[in-house]
C-alpha cells in the first residue's frame, strides 16, 4: 500500500509528466524531479513566517547598495558639474 508520501510523489510526477507532453520513457525523470520539488517545499519557511523574519545581514547587505547607489550618483553629478567649463560672453 503506497504512503502518503508516495502518492504526493506520484501526483506531482503525472503533473511534470502532462506538462513535459506526456514522452515516453522519462518515468524516472519525472519521479526525482517531484521528489526534488516536494523536498524542496518542505525545508522553504511558510510566507507568514518568511515574512516575518529577516536576517541582520540582508538589512545590511540592503543598506549598503543604497549607500552605494546614493554615492554614486553624487560623484557622477561632481563629474558632470566640474566637466562643464563656463562660456565666456564676448
Amino acid at each position: 500500500m503506497p504512503t502518503e508520501r508516495n502518492h504526493q510523489i506520484r501526483e506531482r510526477a503525472y503533473g511534470l509528466w502532462e506538462a513535459d507532453g506526456r514522452p515516453e520513457g522519462k518515468d524516472m525523470d519525472h519521479w526525482l524531479r517531484a521528489e526534488r520539488d516536494l523536498n524542496i517545499g518542505e525545508t522553504r519557511p511558510s510566507r507568514k513566517a518568511k515574512g516575518t523574519v529577516k536576517s541582520t545581514s540582508a538589512k545590511a547587505a540592503k543598506a549598503g547598495s543604497s549607500a552605494k547607489k546614493a554615492a554614486s550618483r553624487k560623484t557622477s553629478s561632481k563629474r558632470a558639474a566640474t566637466k562643464k567649463a563656463p562660456t565666456a560672453k564676448r
